[in-house]
């Protein structure tokens, strides 16, 4: 009998093109998306609020990302928007956790200049797609 080893999602490594060490897949597309745009961003940056300090995935310029992996990253995201209300961050995670944040309608202000934006971008599990292609005459 062969043994097999089983590669588990803890036994993985995410490195970005800076050697950052990434926490996940999500987190290595969206460090890939920004360096293809040429976008200059830095990783796990430390943000002081009154009385503490958070952490967010990607800085780039004053605009930041926040990875929506988990319950704990809504939790976060929801703390960080209670904490910086002003702070201009978009949460980009799977379509799961799309229903525990509020901040989905606020993704676009057409007529709002004045007002800091901030918003969710979710990504819908491919495993649940459907090609009707070949059912259309």
């Amino acid at each position: 009998m062969v043994n097999e080893r089983v590669v588990l999602n803890s036994d993985l490594r995410y490195l970005d093109s800076m050697g950052n060490l990434l926490r996940s897949r999500t987190e290595l597309s969206i460090a890939r998306m920004l360096a293809f745009l040429g976008n200059q961003y830095k990783y796990n940056i430390s943000l002081k609020t009154d009385d503490s300090s958070i952490q967010v995935d990607f800085a780039v310029g004053d605009k930041y990302i926040e990875v929506i992996d988990s319950e704990a990253d809504v939790m976060k995201f929801k703390k960080i928007k209670e904490k910086m209300p002003s702070l201009n961050i978009v949460a980009i995670g799977h379509s799961r956790y799309a229903g525990r944040l509020e901040e989905m309608e606020s993704m676009f202000f057409y007529d709002e200049s004045e007002r800091t934006q901030s918003g969710s971008i979710f990504i819908e599990d491919p495993s649940l797609a459907f090609d009707y292609a070949h059912i259309l005459p």
